[in-house]
C-alpha cells in the first residue's frame, strides 16, 4: 500500500489540534461509552470509506470520550504523560509495523 503523506498530516494536524486545547478543557471525558458507541456504530461500507472522513469522524468522536491525563489538571493516575518526542517515536514505530514475536522478523524490535 503506498504511503499517503496528506493523511497522515490530517492525522497529526488533529493530534496536535487535541494537544493543544488540552490544558483548557474539562479533565473528564466529555462523551459517555454510549454516546461514544452511537457516533462510531456505522454500517460498514461494502467497497471503504474515503480515509480522511474516517479519521475525521474518529478524531471528533474519539477526542470527547479521552480523559485529559496529559493535562495539566490531571492529578489521577501516573499513566507517563505523552511528550512530543514518545508520541512522535509511537508513530514511527506504528508506521513500520514490526511483529517482535522473533528476531528473523524484526532484530530491531525483538
Amino acid at each position: 500500500m503506498p504511503a499517503n503523506p496528506d493523511l497522515l498530516k490530517r492525522a497529526a494536524g488533529h493530534a496536535v489540534a487535541y494537544l493543544d486545547m488540552i490544558a483548557d478543557r474539562q479533565v473528564g471525558a466529555l462523551a459517555a461509552g454510549a454516546d461514544l458507541r452511537r457516533q462510531l456504530a456505522v454500517p460498514l461500507p461494502e467497497d471503504g470509506d474515503d480515509a480522511a472522513a474516517v479519521i475525521d469522524a474518529l478524531a471528533e468522536a474519539g477526542a470527547t470520550g479521552t480523559v485529559a491525563t496529559q493535562g495539566p489538571r490531571f492529578f489521577g493516575f501516573v499513566v507517563g504523560g505523552s511528550l512530543p518526542a514518545a508520541t512522535a517515536a509511537d508513530w514511527l514505530v506504528s508506521a513500520w509495523d514490526q511483529n517482535a514475536g522473533l528476531y528473523v522478523l524484526s532484530p530491531l524490535v525483538s
